[in-house]
């Protein structure tokens, strides 16, 4: 049903992007095409235009930043980080088992000690995996290994810090009610 058309974003200059590290550098070209392919996937809904060779393109519209926007904002803070989202998903686990615990305990999330049966219980994980991933939290330094490491002893892990994991800043990348204003502050009509 769709058809080969040229796809025109007149407003892509405006656009800005984390420029911090090298991946959202290239991320940023991702980013545009993300937008453009949302256009192209609702060409019946936009005006044909021509340019001045007589080729038929559509241009992108403030929807399709919404909708790219939208997508862009679920998934690119875990595609960024430097952690596999298996290890994103298990520090979040952690956290929520911690805060239950200390609850229970009457104590701060930081100092309720998790064995690694209590973290596979609850998350339902593959020990290999799940080790793999408390070391790289344990690498990182968002989860401290407690209690004996002799053989056959066992093993506790509390959180370093009840927070949040730092991922990418991706608060530069505009709005759509910023680029709307952008827009309009530039003259150009959609």
């Amino acid at each position: 049903m769709l058809q080969p058309i040229a796809i025109v974003n007149p407003y892509a200059f405006l656009l800005d992007f984390p420029a911090r590290l090298m991946r959202t550098r290239r991320d940023h070209e991702r980013f545009l095409d993300l937008i453009a392919v949302v256009c192209f996937l609702r060409q019946f809904q936009k005006e044909r235009k021509q340019d001045e060779s007589g080729r038929d393109y559509i241009e992108c519209d403030l929807s399709d930043y919404e909708k790219a926007y939208a997508i862009m904002r679920s998934i690119l803070p875990s595609t960024l980080s430097s952690f596999p989202r298996s290890a994103l998903e298990l520090y979040g686990e952690l956290r929520t088992l911690a805060r239950t615990r200390a609850g229970e305990q009457g104590v701060e999330a930081t100092e309720t000690e998790l064995s690694q049966r209590d973290i596979r219980e609850r998350t339902g994980s593959a020990n290999t995996t799940l080790k793999r991933n408390l070391r790289l939290l344990i690498e990182y330094e968002y989860i401290i290994e407690s209690g004996s490491q002799r053989r056959g002893s066992r093993r506790g892990y509390r959180l370093l810090r009840d927070e949040p994991l730092a991922l990418v800043d991706i608060s530069s990348i505009p709005t759509p009610e910023a680029v709307a204003e952008r827009i309009h502050d530039a003259g150009i009509i959609l």
